[in-house]
């Protein structure tokens, strides 16, 4: 599970916490974060108060999955139809699921499936005017 930092809001509890291979880690542990593969150069941008970030990219069995972090302090985020306005290379994504909410949806990662290898402008939608740009690179 991914628990994005969001500057205010406190997502993290003194509780411990479990990291990706099931072991426990206190409150004076780092619990490193997660990897990033070399398609994504640290690709954040925001809008309307909302940053999205490009998390993860994989290339697999001619299906392209893109892991989405996205925050905000005023939108509920599950409500919008990401599925229905974002596209890669021109092409519409076969499937988009949220991973994990948190604060009544103002904190999500959520994946978006486009069929095939693809790279090239990935537009990330959540209405018709609101809409951000990023690159993929091969």
């Amino acid at each position: 599970m991914v628990a994005p930092l969001v500057s205010g809001c406190a997502l993290f509890s003194s509780n411990p916490a479990e990291t990706a291979d099931g072991a426990r880690a206190s409150a004076s542990q780092t619990v490193p974060a997660p990897q990033e593969n070399e398609a994504v150069k640290r690709m954040e941008k925001t809008i309307q108060g909302i940053d999205i970030a490009v998390q993860n990219v994989e290339r697999e069995d001619a299906i392209t999955a893109i892991t989405l972090l996205m925050n905000n302090h005023v939108y509920n985020l599950e409500d919008f139809e990401v599925k229905n306005f974002s596209s890669l290379d021109g092409k519409a994504p076969k499937e988009y699921s949220v991973l994990s909410s948190g604060m009544g949806g103002h904190h999500i990662t959520a994946k978006l499936i486009f069929p095939g290898d693809l790279y090239g402008k990935l537009v990330v939608g959540l209405s018709d005017s609101m809409l951000v740009d990023f690159f993929l690179q091969k």
